[in-house]
């Protein structure tokens, strides 16, 4: 729940910032505009140009999307003792158990021309593994493991 929350607190700051940074660029262009009237003794013109400024409002939205993209993968690495991002990585992964159980699969009816006219629900053998997955920091050489399990059917 806290990683959740985490992530969505990052994708509003990141929208945030491309508000803000959407709002600065064109209070500057603006300005500017406003400025280069002044000295130029011409008519203040407040209809610029409109591809260049698309050029840098949508460029400098993919260039913030991308690096709060690479920060957020840096910061969900980061060690909980020593607070370094980008620090732990995956060390080892073992199968601890291996169950045998039935996986519900949804099947699809078709009619002769291969369109879907149907389903139904079956289940079908399967297996559930359970896995431990042991992360390790690189700078402290701190350890922790988790656990999941994964469904899968054998058919």
């Amino acid at each position: 729940m806290k990683k959740i929350l985490g992530t969505v607190l990052w994708i509003a700051a990141t929208i945030a910032v491309i508000g803000i940074y959407l709002f600065l660029t064109g209070f500057l262009l603006i300005l500017g505009n406003i400025v280069l009237s002044i000295a130029g003794h011409s008519e203040i013109d407040l209809v610029t140009n409109s591809q260049p400024l698309n050029i840098i409002w949508w460029g400098g939205t993919l260039a913030l999307i991308v690096a709060s993209a690479v920060l957020y993968v840096r910061w969900s690495r980061k060690c909980p003792v020593c607070k370094h991002w980008n620090a732990v990585f995956l060390a080892n992964t073992d199968c601890l158990k291996e169950d045998n159980i039935s996986v519900l699969v949804k099947c699809e009816h078709r009619d002769a021309q291969g369109h879907p006219s149907g389903s139904h629900d079956q289940y079908v053998p399967g297996k559930r593994k359970t896995y431990r997955n042991t992360y390790e920091c690189r700078f402290c050489g701190n350890t922790t493991t988790r656990i999941y399990t994964k469904d899968s059917a054998t058919l």
